[in-house]
């Protein structure tokens, strides 16, 4: 298996991110810098050019959204902004490289000016498009501004790469975006390289006829926008530190509130054709509320943050922007529960749709956007049967509210139906053989089949009906309705083929050449095995920076960095990680199971088993290290409640004692008189993973006879005191600190039986931080070791 991991990650892997406003995290300042801000409370900083909404001056005050974010950082960090007016953003840029003021807005970080300032995260990239006459062929191409007259704003980072990299271009530079927007309506240039809200902006306050966007894809595509950030004087090392601390505790809230003050108002309607009483009707109407399948994966389902995800999803979002609305989930359990909400006008739409009799009774469709095939599903030891109609007398699983569903009720009334909630539910019954079949699409029956490890149903026939997928609007909203359908039609041939790829690309074919399916395999684990490997790479690049650190001060503060970039880099990516892992793992168990055929090449078996044997370890670890990473970037929220510990403990010894028998090891609760009394403020949740964790270390490092036991008691000042206790091999003194270090473990590998990532006692320490609680550890080498976790007395209630 080695040699099989090691060819895949010779394939080679690139991962693009995409660069997201800066994640809150406490500000902690060290004292030296506390002494610094008392020392020097006021900072000097550049102040606005005509760049409305970014920034401008108002009444001679600088305002707008840069502006706005400054002063946020800065009253973070505890400093006031003293302005310091200039005549060009080029003239900002030199006077911060020759130090005469301390911090500029609205910079974005080059190599070239990386030896002349520094940079805090970006805050926001601002879409670059190609302004021109209205009625100017579109911009396509790079190719396609070769002739032009192309117009930009001197000191733009993008002017400086036009003039550098592209000198056969026509180019002429403007000092502003109102004189760049002039020239092209009075035809002395053909195009106008600028930011889209700063554009569109202009166009608007400043009544400039006969200018659209004519280009939306910019190039070079690897600058397609600006990647704004505050530049910071570099002779100042520790002014950076202090801004970089600020500008991480910025909130997502505290963004959004300064995004819709400046920017909302500006984002562009495409010209679908909208009449004016749709336009109207729209401005007046701008949050419309949805009803949607919450699990039918991929076509749709509610992803955790409460949003519509999957093939619907998308199109919702793609018709949003066009129409510059805002589509927001009912919060329907069911697919029956938003019919009804739809039935009564509480709701407005039906995302994923299917037209029949009796929905065109209440909702109008728009075009189809997805065309589903259906088949007939059910347990392996089923005979094939080739249609509907041959299923006369059996007993169907079918979801409620289903086209489908009613479909066969009309057709087929000798058709025995059970009506489930879910996909899920109605293909678990058929698994488990409460029902004979389900009939639906693949997609939804392999995400689901796929997550759950169906591994009894098969498919065994063919319906002959059709799910043509379309939104679903109230019959009372006909301005709405026709505004969705003009949106629907002008989504492009490529934007659809995106949105199949992107959702359809991990449905289950029943063909017999898996090729392609193992092609997907291979590159999903490349993937996470090339995150794995990043991972160890950058902890050893940290482990080297701190051994250098009494000869280099600043590497601590670039190993912070690049740990928080790690944390939010995986925290971000867990949705991208956990996606492919899961289609490995239900994919490769669905292939092994023979469900669309028996494998018979027995080297495909093999290859089978040890691929779903690495997918299972593998999410462990990915698992292990998302939870820790989201614990770092502060995006963990605790479930706050209360509950019995006694509960806790009971459960989590209850899941090892087959481990340690087989072990032979002994396991025992010795817990203080009353415990089953005391209740816990917390999450139950995080808490019964820090004990979980505690006892499988224990159990895993506890030889044959030896003893594992939990005890429990509340000490003189109230505090929970939990404490997992064994008699195994014990961790050396001079190791004891480095544990509770994410990827540190206790002894080299060479002395571990078992395998492990070196993260299950820093998720613990972290989780109990959060409940403002403490973790300690005591051990002796060859007699064993204490883990304690301490919960303060305002989480403990007496009952």
């Amino acid at each position: 298996m080695s040699k099989f991991i090691v060819w895949i990650i010779l394939l080679g892997v690139s991962l693009h991110g995409y660069l997201n406003p800066v994640k809150a995290q406490d500000v902690s300042f060290t004292q030296e810098e506390l002494n610094w801000i008392n020392e020097n409370p006021v900072l000097r900083a550049g102040s606005a050019i005509d760049v409305p909404p970014l920034h401008y001056f108002r009444q001679g005050v600088p305002t707008g959204y840069s502006i706005d974010y400054m002063k946020l950082v800065a009253n973070k960090a505890g400093f006031e902004l003293e302005f310091v007016n200039a005549a060009s953003h080029g003239d900002f840029v030199l006077m911060l490289e020759q130090r005469e003021i301390d911090v500029m807005h609205s910079l974005t970080p080059s190599e070239e000016r990386r030896a002349h300032m520094n940079f805090t995260p970006t805050y926001m990239n601002v879409p670059l498009v190609y302004f021109g006459r209205t009625g100017s062929d579109q911009i396509r191409s790079i190719e396609d501004l070769n002739g032009q007259r192309v117009g930009a704003v001197t000191g733009w980072l993008t002017t400086e790469i036009y003039k550098t990299e592209h000198p056969e271009f026509n180019l002429s530079e403007y000092s502003g975006i109102i004189e760049g927007l002039n020239a092209i309506s009075a035809n002395e240039i053909d195009i106008f390289v600028a930011q889209l809200p700063v554009g569109n902006y202009t166009l608007n306050q400043h009544f400039i006829s006969g200018v659209e966007v004519i280009g939306r894809q910019f190039f070079p595509e690897e600058h397609s926008g600006d990647l704004l950030a505050l530049g910071v004087r570099n002779d100042i090392p520790i002014l950076t530190d202090i801004l970089i601390k600020a500008a991480y505790a910025v909130t997502e809230q505290e963004l959004s509130v300064i995004s819709q003050r400046w920017l909302n108002e500006y984002n562009e309607i495409e010209n679908i054709g909208l009449t004016q009483e749709e336009l109207e009707f729209l401005s007046e109407n701008q949050t419309f509320l949805v009803a949607a399948d919450p699990q039918a994966a991929p076509i749709e389902y509610i992803d955790q943050d409460g949003n519509i995800s999957g093939i619907s999803g998308d199109y919702l979002n793609l018709i949003a922007n066009k129409l510059n609305v805002e589509f927001k989930w009912l919060g329907n359990e069911t697919i029956q529960d938003g019919a009804e909400s739809l039935k009564r006008g509480e709701a407005d739409l039906f995302s994923a749709a299917s037209p029949n009799r009796e929905r065109l009774e209440y909702l109008d469709f728009s075009s189809s956007y997805l065309t589903i095939s259906t088949f007939i599903f059910a347990r392996s030891d089923e005979s094939s049967f080739a249609n509907l109609s041959a299923m006369s007398g059996f007993n169907f699983a079918q979801v409620a509210g289903f086209a489908i569903t009613t479909y066969i009720k009309e057709n087929y009334p000798d058709i025995n139906i059970t009506e489930y909630t879910s996909v899920e539910d109605a293909l678990i019954a058929v698994n488990n053989g409460e029902a004979d079949a389900y009939a639906g699409s693949i997609p939804s029956a392999a995400s689901v089949i796929s997550s759950k490890g169906l591994l009894h149903v098969n498919i065994i026939g063919e319906s002959e009906f059709k799910a043509f997928i379309s939104i679903g609007t109230r019959k009372e909203l006909p301005l709405l309705s026709s505004a969705i359908e003009k949106a629907m039609n002008s989504i492009t041939e490529i934007e659809h083929n995106e949105i199949s790829k992107k959702w359809m690309a991990t449905q289950i074919a029943p063909v017999s050449d898996y090729s392609l399916l193992f092609r997907f395999i291979i590159g999903a684990i490349a993937v996470i095995t090339f995150v794995l490997i990043w991972n160890g790479k950058l902890r050893n690049e940290i482990g080297r920076r701190k051994e250098a650190e009494l000869e280099m001060q600043t590497a601590r503060r670039e190993a912070e960095e690049a740990s928080r970039a790690k944390s939010a880099f995986l925290a971000n990516m867990s949705h991208e990680i956990r996606t492919p892992l899961n289609a490995i793992i239900g994919f490769s168990e669905v292939m092994s199971s023979g469900t669309f055929g028996k494998i018979q090449n027995e080297k495909y078996s093999e290859y089978l088993k040890d691929i779903h044997n690495s997918g299972q370890h593998l999410a462990t670890v990915i698992n292990d290290i998302l939870d820790l990473s989201k614990i770092e970037a502060g995006k963990w929220k605790l479930n706050e409640e209360e509950f019995h510990i006694n509960k806790c403990l009971d459960d989590a010894l209850d899941m090892f004692k087959e481990l340690a028998n087989t072990k032979g090891v002994e396991m025992s609760c010795h817990c203080q008189k009353d415990i089953e009394k005391i209740v816990v403020k917390g999450d139950a949740h995080c808490i019964m993973r820090a004990i979980i964790n505690l006892i499988s270390n224990s159990v895993k490092f506890t030889p044959e006879n030896g003893k594992v036991y939990c005890q429990t008691n509340i000490n003189g000042t109230g505090e929970l005191m939990i404490e997992i206790i064994d008699t195994g091999v014990g961790i050396p003194e001079d190791r004891i600190d480095h544990v509770v270090h994410p990827f540190d473990q206790a002894h080299d590998n060479q002395y571990l039986k078992e395998e492990g990532t070196g993260l299950g006692l820093s998720i613990v320490q972290n989780l109990v931080k959060l409940h403002d609680g403490n973790f300690s550890i005591k051990s002796e080498v060859g007699k064993g070791t204490r883990a304690t976790i301490t919960l303060p007395a305002n989480r403990v209630i007496a009952a």
